[in-house]
């Protein structure tokens, strides 16, 4: 907070339409950005402490499916991988391997179900 406060500071000094004026607008949007990346990061790691203690709270289990799964990539019917599919604008693909027409979206979610539900049989 005092760095954003120090480099706001120094931009409202600087003279309008100045090239130091862009380079410290330049430096207060690169702190905004941080700031916003750690809040979001700290959610995240709130969200799963709260699901951790109501599912413990509860009897159940939370299972975590690790951030490196290419659930988006896998595709649900055949289990190929379509590293094409990488690319976040390709929001709809057909498998290569066994022709089966995928949203993007819903196949990462029926990935992850099946990957959470594989993970919970060798937990048991």
């Amino acid at each position: 907070e005092r760095r954003l406060k120090r480099l706001q500071r120094s931009l409202s000094r600087k003279q309008k339409g100045s090239v130091n004026r862009e380079k410290a607008r330049r430096r207060l949007a690169i702190e905004h950005e941080k700031v916003a990346k750690s809040i979001s990061d700290a959610s995240w790691s709130e969200l799963l402490r709260k699901l951790e203690y109501k599912m413990a709270d509860r009897g159940g289990m939370l299972i975590k499916v690790p951030g490196t799964y290419p659930s988006s990539q896998r595709c649900s019917c055949c289990g190929a991988i379509n590293p094409k599919v990488k690319d976040l604008s390709v929001r709809e693909w057909t498998c290569p391997e066994c022709g089966a027409e995928h949203d993007r979206d819903v196949n990462a979610a029926i990935n992850i179900l099946e990957k959470g539900l594989e993970m919970l049989a060798s937990a048991v």
